[in-house]
């Protein structure tokens, strides 16, 4: 099971949306967001690694400071996963940016995580309880 909990501005109000299973196509588009993510992640080690060494070129150098954090096109393909995994059109991007805080990485990562089956997810089963 996946949620979350959007802030409505217009009401003041959080809105809880829960979505009892994923897919087989959105697992795969939760994948592809995964694969995105551990390219980026390969390529900031590599890149940091040559930082170390001072011998980054200057297009390296570039790439190194775009890499530096998440990524825009990382959190966009993050945000339109997230709205395809719920089935409410109340979940959608505008509703994601205007209702997360500024933990919205994590939240985002966690329903990811959440959508894979992961840990998180695997220790809330009904049958683990």
């Amino acid at each position: 099971m996946i949620k979350i909990d959007l802030y409505d501005p217009k009401t003041g109000k959080n809105n809880h949306y829960e979505q009892a299973r994923v897919s087989f196509g959105n697992f795969k588009k939760v994948l592809s967001m995964d694969t995105l993510t551990a390219e980026n992640t390969a390529k900031r080690k590599i890149l940091a690694k040559k930082l170390e060494k001072d011998e980054l070129t200057d297009k390296e150098a570039q790439d190194y400071i775009r890499l530096a954090s998440t990524t825009e096109e990382e959190l966009e393909k993050m945000e339109d996963v997230i709205v395809s995994l719920f089935d409410s059109p109340k979940v959608n991007k505008k509703a994601l940016e205007e209702g997360l805080g500024s933990d919205a990485i994590s939240v985002m990562q966690k329903i990811l995580t959440d959508a894979m089956g992961g840990i998180t997810a695997d220790s809330n089963h009904p049958a683990k309880k």
